[in-house]
């Protein structure tokens, strides 16, 4: 959590009463005259400003819906190529990539086909067809040198980019928006992943987000181009037609004169307004003997050359001619920037610290303490007030977070943890952690820097029992206890904890304690039947487990002094973890071992470094789908 600091409290504050009452009147005293003045002026052409500012917020939905669409496809892009690198770094063959490919495609609806191109430009193809099942293709465009350049060009940006659009290979008339994210391992270029967006789908999406008081929604690349259009149920006439080759009057208007075709050509780029904003200029248009008011919105990178969404509306819907459009304009904008302003003035002063105080408290509310800062001093002296109170709340809460498992605390309020003691049998993963030599190692070092010491090797290791969605239950000396399974029941709890402890045996190679002091680490896992929940008085309580498969997890800790060197890594696992896991091909059998304190013998596997196979971490996944 950042550092909590006072702030001085301004020299003169004011009553939340007053300032509410003197603006409230000044504000409606100043609407109040403009409504009149405006209404001597013309009542009539007063509808004029809200369908400029419906029309307007429906573009912004169109725009902000359009640009969702495009980042959720993007998203996937950038998740299919960390999944494939993962898979390559893992010696994954076509049959689980082509998998992973298909599993990816059917979690994005917005994209229809995906392919990834290793470096000679070989490669997999899944694409899918509306109401049909992804069709798998394997593709060779190692003689194309058109797809040659387009790689090497994703590649040399070295990140996740938007291509031009491009024509469809089955339909010319149908294009395509593409997304290119190359696919990175150890430092190498391992190929590219390659997302892609029909046309025909935007115009569908377009023509089913298209609200009144909108007659037409439309998506045009580089100002003259139309990339989607509600008239395109299937493919385009042609791919990307022109304005002036539309069929829609209202579309080749915007060619003649001042339209959009002669903005975009005088922008720099084509992407910003004349004033530097991303909205192109307010067009009027006369068509067919009709007023059209055109406005759009400028989507930023999704492709080399801008994207515009773009809407109109008749304005004789109405009753409104465009002779009188720039009067209404005026003084409708006049209003707004005079309700603005003093909308600002009030606004600033009350909200800001109510909605500093309101983001404070739903990251408090998460536990999310590193998030929260202390919040800003107000001349209204009712939220100074507050203000101060909840950085006192803020000490409070900072100060118990420091013994408290934060994890724990979170997933407990994400589940809904009653207030009430619970506690249940269940079945978990306990994972118990032990250094060899520490004591002696303990004695001979200043007690600061063994604290600091330990306390990066407590860090190193709960990192991976965290990245595997386990609960660090306390620390016992030089000791971790762990599990898995709970406070969310996780069905997969065997396979995480072994996940999590060959994590362990990769961090701790850099650990000082094994490359200065040359101490070990012993692991032991068990599953079984525990006691899981609050243990302890009304007064003091612990989220923790009690049982006799905690034991046993202990109790494999000595074993493992056996069955390794002193100064490595040994993870020892009781055959119901490893059978539970289906991780019998990572783990080395060990034979039948009396544990102490149980009548009956344990069958105990040990870890082998880095064969913690594919197929094991495939068998947890599908377990936590089940």
């Amino acid at each position: 959590m950042r550092k909590l600091e006072d702030r001085k409290r301004p020299r003169f504050t004011l009553g939340l009463g007053g300032l509410l009452i003197g603006g409230s009147v000044g504000f409606v005293a100043l609407v109040t005259v403009i409504l009149v003045v405006f209404a001597l002026l013309s009542a009539r052409e007063a509808a004029v400003e809200p369908l400029r500012q419906g029309t307007r917020l429906v573009v912004d939905a169109l725009a902000e819906r359009t640009r969702d669409h495009l980042q959720a496809a993007k998203a996937q892009g950038d998740y299919i190529s960390r999944l494939v690198a993962r898979e390559l770094a893992g010696r994954a063959g076509a049959s689980e990539i082509t998998g992973t490919l298909v599993a990816s495609l059917a979690a994005a609806p917005q994209v229809s086909t995906v392919v990834y191109l290793r470096p000679d430009l070989t490669g997999i193809q899944v694409a899918r067809e509306a109401d049909r099942p992804a069709e798998v293709a394997i593709l060779d465009l190692s003689g194309n040198e058109e797809a040659r350049q387009a790689v090497d060009e994703a590649l040399q940006i070295g990140a996740g980019s938007w291509g031009a659009p491009f024509a469809a290979d089955t339909d010319p008339r149908l294009a395509y928006l593409n997304y290119r994210v190359p696919v990175r391992g150890k430092g190498d270029d391992l190929g590219l992943v390659v997302v892609m967006l029909r046309s025909d789908r935007l115009s569908r999406f377009m023509r089913d987000l298209a609200l009144p008081p909108i007659r037409s929604a439309f998506i045009l690349y580089d100002g003259n181009r139309v990339l989607a259009h509600p008239s395109f149920d299937g493919p385009a006439p042609v791919n990307l037609p022109r304005l002036a080759e539309m069929d829609d009057p209202a579309l080749q208007a915007l060619v003649a004169g001042s339209g959009l075709g002669s903005f975009a050509a005088t922008q720099p780029g084509g992407s910003d307004g004349p004033d530097g904003s991303d909205e192109a200029p307010l067009i009027i248009r006369e068509v067919g003997g009709r007023p059209l008011l055109y406005l759009f919105r400028d989507l930023r990178g999704f492709a080399p050359e801008p994207l515009w969404v773009g809407a109109y509306v008749n304005l004789d819907d109405v009753g409104v001619g465009p002779e009188r459009f720039q009067t209404i304009a005026l003084v409708g904008l006049s209003i707004v920037a005079a309700a603005a302003a003093i909308a600002a003035l009030l606004a600033r002063r009350l909200a800001a610290t109510i909605r500093d105080l309101a983001g404070q408290a739903n990251a408090v509310a998460r536990f999310e303490l590193e998030q929260v800062d202390t919040p800003e001093r107000s001349r209204v002296r009712e939220l100074d007030d507050l203000a101060q109170a909840f950085t006192a709340m803020l000490r409070v809460t900072g100060a118990f977070a420091t013994y408290v498992p934060r994890q724990l605390v979170r997933r407990l309020l994400e589940a809904g943890h009653d207030s009430e003691p619970l506690s249940e049998q269940r079945e978990l993963t306990v994972m118990f952690t032990d250094l060899t030599g520490f004591s002696s190692m303990a004695e001979h070092r200043p007690a600061g820097e063994t604290a600091r010491l330990l306390n990066e090797h407590f860090a190193r290791l709960t990192a991976c029992v965290v990245a595997e969605g386990g609960t660090v239950d306390k620390f016992l000396g030089d000791a971790v206890m762990a599990f898995w399974g709970a406070p969310e029941r996780q069905a997969d709890h065997a396979a995480r904890a072994l996940r999590a402890a060959a994590a362990m045996q990769e961090a701790y190679r850099d650990d000082p304690m094994r490359t200065r002091f040359g101490l070990g680490l012993r692991i032991g896992l068990h599953t079984g039947q525990v006691l899981v929940g609050d243990i302890g008085t009304p007064e003091r309580l612990n989220y923790t487990i009690v049982g006799d498969a905690v034991n046993v997890a202990a109790r494999l800790v000595e074993l493992c002094r056996e069955h390794g060197p002193a100064g490595g890594v040994v993870v020892l696992a009781t055959g119901t973890t490893v059978h539970a896991a289906q991780a019998e091909a990572a783990m080395e059998d060990l034979g039948d071992h009396a544990v102490r304190g149980r009548f009956q013998g344990e069958r105990v596997y040990r870890l082998c470094p880095g064969r913690l196979s594919q197929s094991a971490r495939i068998a947890g996944t599908s377990l936590a789908s089940s």
